[in-house]
């Protein structure tokens, strides 16, 4: 499927998790019926939401709505 036009592309990321981090994250996303990319993303959105200053909220689109995969 197609990405909507204008919607910039998502940067890629790699990461090391343990099998107990990955097995977790599958559960996470079965019970929400999601990817686990949403997943994710969720996570590292409310992990800034908690963690960055204001004036860096106000630059960044910290949207925790799923993306289209």
């Amino acid at each position: 499927m197609a990405r909507p036009k204008g919607r910039q592309l998502p940067n890629r990321v790699s990461v090391a998790l343990t099998d107990e981090q990955v097995e977790a994250l599958e559960r996470l996303a079965r019970g929400s019926q999601a990817a686990v990319s949403w997943v994710i993303r969720r996570a590292v959105a409310e992990y800034l939401e908690r963690n960055c200053t204001a004036e860096l909220r106000d630059k960044t689109d910290m949207s925790l709505s799923p993306a289209t995969e």
